[in-house]
């Protein structure tokens, strides 16, 4: 498994480097959702320090006049059904 993660995070480097911007997906605002349906400890404290480290490798989202991203973060929250992603609004 460690060989997937480094092969992932060499991968996201190359994309970054070449793209300059990253889109991720975010699912739960909390982590005894995130346990209770995907297994996953810890997932809202690891989730938030990862996109905080990759906001200050590359910033904000920047668009052209398209709407057509250059750089930056952009975070997909996605939203699951009966309010488990913890979305407040």
């Amino acid at each position: 498994m460690k060989t997937l993660y480094g092969f992932l995070f060499w991968l996201g480097i190359f994309i970054i480097l070449l793209w300059g911007y990253i889109l991720l997906n975010f699912k739960y605002a909390d982590n005894g959702t995130a346990r209770k349906y995907s297994g996953v400890k810890d997932y809202f404290d690891v989730a938030k320090e990862a996109i905080k480290e990759m906001y200050r490798q590359v910033g904000d989202l920047v668009v052209d006049e398209h709407g057509v991203a250059l750089r930056g973060v952009l975070v997909r929250h996605l939203v699951l059904p009966n309010g488990l992603a913890g979305t407040k609004m």
